[in-house]
């Protein structure tokens, strides 16, 4: 039988659970014997994609995440996230090694903060485009442009 992404259904072996999963019963309930895709709508894009028995298998029986959990991002914008994220580590160890002269480059705050910007549209936390507006307040703008809002 092929779930809704046509990739087939996969046993559930709920021994591999982590305990409080155990405890619980997440997306199945106590007479469930197979994963089965699961449609989501991806905070990034607001499209919608599925999470499948596969991907299921993996994160609760491998990974040992609870059973509730499920991607809230596509398989698209998690890849974009994976690629901010290194080239925000990329910037964050600059910042560690040149830390006086790296809050003094408008060039590099900027473009940085366009990073943590895009990371937040991701559901990323973006209190560090907080910290490098307070650093640098004329370097800083938002992905659109304009200033951001300061708490």
């Amino acid at each position: 039988m092929e779930d809704m992404d046509g990739k087939g259904k996969v046993p559930i072996d709920r021994g591999a659970w982590s305990p409080s999963s155990r405890r619980s019963l997440g997306h199945y309930d106590e007479h469930a014997t197979e994963y089965e895709g699961i449609r989501c709508r991806c905070y990034g894009c607001g499209l919608s994609f599925v999470c499948s028995a596969e991907e299921q298998r993996d994160v609760y029986e491998v990974q040992k995440r609870h059973v509730s959990w499920l991607p809230k991002l596509c398989p698209l914008c998690s890849a974009k996230l994976a690629d901010l994220r290194a080239r925000d580590g990329v910037m964050q160890a600059r910042w560690n090694r040149e830390k006086e002269s790296a809050s003094q480059d408008a060039a590099f705050v900027r473009e940085w903060q366009e990073v943590i910007g895009a990371m937040s549209t991701l559901g990323v936390d973006k209190s560090m485009a907080i910290h490098l507006k307070r650093l640098n307040p004329g370097a800083v703008t938002e992905p659109n442009g304009a200033a951001p809002d300061l708490p």
